[in-house]
């Protein structure tokens, strides 16, 4: 992966030190980010909006540190840009900061028919395997299972997004013995809000009901 070019040391300073440094550029990017998603990615998630992101996806793989740092300057620049974590706009608390993502595109799309249940059972008499997301109408159900460890090319680069992986790969076997079929929502569509809208909408208009058949 190649990065941008690095800012001048101050003063002879280290050049290694500042390539741990956010650039003017990595800023605005990550404002522009931020404000489209509607929440500030965490790196994982920036490995998906291209060579932009580049090296706010190194500072973020260096250590909690480095990341820590660049948060703090960038909270100092734009205090008033949604904060991290996994409490969306409307205080709803989800499992994670993609899940977040996901609920704050998806949230808009609700209708007054239409109900959203977080982390409930798939099917209660058959196991615990909890779906994400699950949009009802009536009786039809929509399940979405945000996949926070990776994007559609399933590539996972630590144990513990391997760990997320093989988890995701035992709820979908749980899906498939009752013959459901969960939209996965990957981290390479959640960087694409458009295109993440547009599968919610579809998803959505599969539901029985008047406006599902429409």
């Amino acid at each position: 992966m190649s990065f941008p070019s690095f800012r001048a040391c101050p003063d002879g300073g280290n050049a290694a030190f500042t390539q741990f440094r956010a650039t003017e550029a990595d800023l605005h990017t990550y404002r522009r980010l931020t404000l489209s998603l509607g929440v500030p990615p965490n790196s994982a998630m920036l490995r998906y909006a291209g060579n932009q992101a580049a090296h706010l996806v190194f500072i973020g793989e260096s250590g909690q540190p480095d990341w820590a740092r660049f948060l703090r300057e960038f909270y100092r620049r734009w205090p008033t840009l949604p904060p991290g974590g996994p409490v969306a706009a409307d205080g709803t608390v989800l499992a994670s900061l993609p899940e977040r993502a996901a609920y704050e595109q998806l949230r808009p799309l609700l209708s007054r028919d239409l109900s959203l249940d977080l982390h409930q059972p798939i099917s209660p008499d058959r196991g615990d395997q909890r779906a994400d997301m699950t949009v009802r109408r009536g009786a039809d159900a929509a399940y979405i299972e945000v996949v926070g460890a990776c994007g559609s090319d399933l590539v996972v680069r630590n144990s513990q997004e391997k760990a997320w992986l093989d988890r995701l790969h035992r709820r979908l076997a749980f899906y498939r013995a009752q013959g459901i079929t969960p939209l996965c929502v990957f981290l390479d569509t959640l960087m694409d809000p458009a295109a993440l809208r547009q599968v919610f909408h579809d998803a959505i208009m599969t539901l029985g009901g008047k406006e599902g058949r429409a």
